[in-house]
């Protein structure tokens, strides 16, 4: 039996972490925009705004909000995919093994969801259509 590099529960709890600022700020959009309830979103920007770094080096939010999805997709995704090759003289034989990780398939569904949304609103922010 093969085993992992990276243990489950800890895959998903850096998951968590990982995905928690874009999460958020995804979130606090959603209830201004739709729901119309701008008390927190108009306390959380600044904040962003503040932790937001103008210089190249530094601790920069925006990437983090960007970024963190994806390291978590990927992070998680190692945890239940697994990919076998097996190499003979005529064929070389590929196998995904999916494993029953429900913690880190809600992770990576997130992810996903998150992914897909954050570029739907880059589409829609910076397309001229």
């Amino acid at each position: 039996m093969k085993t992992s590099i990276i243990k489950s529960n800890a895959a998903f709890y850096a998951g968590v972490l990982i995905i928690f600022p874009a999460f958020f700020i995804v979130v606090i959009c959603i209830q201004k925009y739709t729901l119309g309830l701008e008390y927190f979103y108009d306390v959380i920007i600044p904040v962003f705004k503040s932790l937001s770094s103008k210089e190249s080096l530094g601790f920069n939010i925006n990437a983090l909000i960007v970024i963190g999805p994806l390291l978590a997709l990927i992070l998680n995704l190692t945890v239940v995919l697994r990919l076998q090759t097996i190499s003979t003289e005529e064929h070389i034989e590929f196998q995904i093994t999916a494993l029953k990780n429900r913690q880190n398939w809600a992770m990576v569904i997130l992810n996903g969801l998150l992914l897909c949304m954050l570029l739907i609103y880059m589409l829609g922010e910076k397309c001229n259509c």
